[in-house]
């Protein structure tokens, strides 16, 4: 168990990663025209029990995908994948309990509990079976939710999701720390763009909307936590407290891995030094975990696809040459009858 210094020092990196977003332009001034949602979804609440958890909704005819996003994130950070599915199936994404619009209650942040709301959330919209598309924090839900409900499972699509978290490397071994936007960066949108893009690379509109969602304030500027402290702390606890039994899976499942051999943090600036001990640390600690992960899903019993993205990062579905890539491996096992196989690309 990683003291409590460790554990707030990793989820202050989480809570970073999901500022990602800064593209936007501030409602707010007058000079600007009214933002729009671009990605044609319906937002809605469903109530679940006590619970009002917020949803968008793709619309499209056939099986249901409900997307569903990781820690500190809204549905919306899907906006710009999931209209990609809507001819041949009903597309939903579901904002956890916590997060985004969702209620916010005081507890309820473990993997049971949120378990509970997922299938709720499905009863009350008459939903009998579903594929779920988890990424990261959110692939303990879809693995416990095929657990317990199997025969309410059509497949699992785990995109940087399935890992078992309480074997994730201590912070306190990483050498290099993402850069921590300053001051400046949270005063407007455009500051926010300039350090959204120098640290991650790439943006798009999903993120733009996710961050409308989670991280823009009633002034105009940026707050870096997409929830409250307490909250997070107990979703953070809740994801590294659960471990994944992929041996008592039996839907069929295509998990994408984005593995890379550099630390994906290092900047142009990163001295000749520190980029040697990050990708040390990335190299010896980190890689050998996610490869450890993959290890752990061949255990899964039913069929089984494994897709490894190259030297992208963790949100490897948000930049045009990687969501082209997840698409694509998407609409292909998505067309597979349930019939046996088990290969890695």
């Amino acid at each position: 168990m990683m003291n409590k210094r460790l554990a707030d020092g990793w989820l202050t990196t989480v809570l970073i990663l999901s500022v990602y977003a800064w593209t936007m332009s501030l409602a707010t001034q007058r000079s600007q025209p009214e933002w729009r949602d671009p990605s044609p979804h319906a937002a809605r609440f469903a109530n679940v029990g006590r619970l009002r958890l917020h949803y968008l909704d793709w619309g499209g005819q056939g099986n249901v995908l409900l997307f569903l996003p990781g820690l500190g994130q809204s549905a919306h950070i899907f906006d710009g994948l999931a209209p990609h599915f809507t001819s041949h199936h009903r597309v939903l994404g579901l904002t956890l309990r916590g997060q985004g619009k969702s209620d916010r209650p005081e507890s309820g942040y473990d993997t049971a509990t949120l378990v509970d709301d997922l299938q709720g959330f499905l009863d009350t919209q008459h939903i009998s079976t579903v594929s779920l598309i988890s990424h990261s924090m959110s692939g303990n839900q879809a693995t416990e939710f095929a657990r317990r409900y199997p025969q309410r499972v059509k497949k699992l699509i785990y995109i940087e999701a399935a890992y078992d978290f309480t074997k994730m490397p201590g912070p306190d071994r990483d050498p290099l720390q993402m850069e921590t936007p300053r001051e400046a960066d949270l005063k407007s949108v455009a500051a926010g763009m300039r350090w959204f893009e120098r640290v991650f690379g790439f943006s798009s509109a999903a993120v733009e909307a996710d961050t409308r969602e989670v991280n823009l304030k009633p002034d105009g500027t940026l707050t870096l936590e997409s929830n409250p402290h307490e909250v997070a702390s107990q979703l953070w606890q809740g994801m590294i407290s659960y471990t994944p039994q992929y041996h008592l899976i039996a839907a069929p499942i295509l998990a994408i891995y984005a593995l890379s051999e550099s630390h994906p943090f290092l900047s142009t600036d990163s001295t000749p030094d520190d980029r040697e001990k990050a990708n040390r640390f990335w190299r010896s600690e980190f890689v050998p975990y996610q490869k450890h992960s993959i290890a752990q899903l061949l255990d899964s019993r039913g069929p089984l696809r494994i897709v490894v993205l190259r030297n992208t990062k963790h949100l490897c579905f948000i930049a045009k040459e990687d969501e082209a890539q997840v698409v694509a491996a998407m609409n292909s096992f998505l067309k597979i009858a349930s019939k046996t196989e088990a290969r890695t690309d």
